[in-house]
């Protein structure tokens, strides 16, 4: 079962960061359609990839664990989003993130 359809996750326990403030990579590699001739959909998202994992790595360098304490939940409009399993998690990652983290609402909704 999807982790959104779970009661892993505690109420207004999402938090989103800019992706610009992980990375400033490129959503593709110019490097690999050079060399592959290939594009689309398996030569996207390398920035969004990035900013990701360095929020991961900092929010387990804070002392929380993957899966446990919070899961990647998605990209879009520029930002990365993730769900915690509670408000106590929640605060920690706000800690370690600092300035970064956006107001919660702040997410783009889709047209």
């Amino acid at each position: 079962m999807a982790h959104e359809l779970s009661d892993w996750k505690a109420p207004d326990c999402t938090l989103s960061v800019r992706r610009e403030d992980f990375s400033t990579r490129e959503s593709f590699s110019q490097e690999i359609n050079q060399v592959e001739g290939e594009g689309g959909a398996l030569n996207a998202g390398y920035g969004e990839m990035e900013a990701a994992i360095r929020i991961a790595c900092s929010l387990t360098e804070a002392g929380l664990k993957v899966n446990r304490d919070f899961r990647f939940k998605t990209s879009r409009g520029g930002q990365i989003v993730f769900d915690f399993n509670n408000r106590s998690s929640k605060a920690i990652a706000e800690r370690a993130l600092g300035p970064v983290c956006l107001p919660v609402g702040s997410l783009p909704r889709k047209p």
